[in-house]
């Protein structure tokens, strides 16, 4: 999506998509990107996950109706899920294995980051 100003992944020797470069808080900060580049504090956009722990499908409800970038990591870095979303979005989630993830939301000038655990 043109317009991000943050790019937090690079791909590994082995092709893997890996979180760099980011701070990474499992609690529900968010972030918005200055004009120097730098993320900084920005508690206007906010997230919501549920169920959470969840058991195939998760809600994510967001702030606004424009497009943004949901991104799905495990714990060693690694893309699992990307999708645009909108608003609140219905996630299939059934093919991602159990465990602790990391979701970023992307959008125009912020990211707002949260953990999910999915069980089975």
């Amino acid at each position: 999506m043109p317009g991000f100003a943050v790019d937090t992944t690079e791909r590994d020797i082995n092709g893997h998509t890996r979180i760099v470069n980011a701070r990474i808080d499992i609690g529900a900060e968010e972030y918005q990107s200055s004009s120097t580049g730098v993320l900084v504090y920005d508690n206007r956009q906010s997230i919501t996950i549920y169920p959470n722990p969840c058991m195939g499908n998760f809600v994510i409800q967001t702030d606004g109706n424009a497009e943004q970038i949901l991104r799905v990591y495990d714990v060693n870095g690694i893309l699992v899920l990307s999708q645009i979303i909108m608003g609140t979005t219905c996630i299939d989630a059934s093919r991602i294995i159990a465990g602790v993830y990391i979701t970023s939301v992307l959008s125009k000038d912020c990211i707002a980051i949260k953990r999910l655990v999915i069980i089975r």
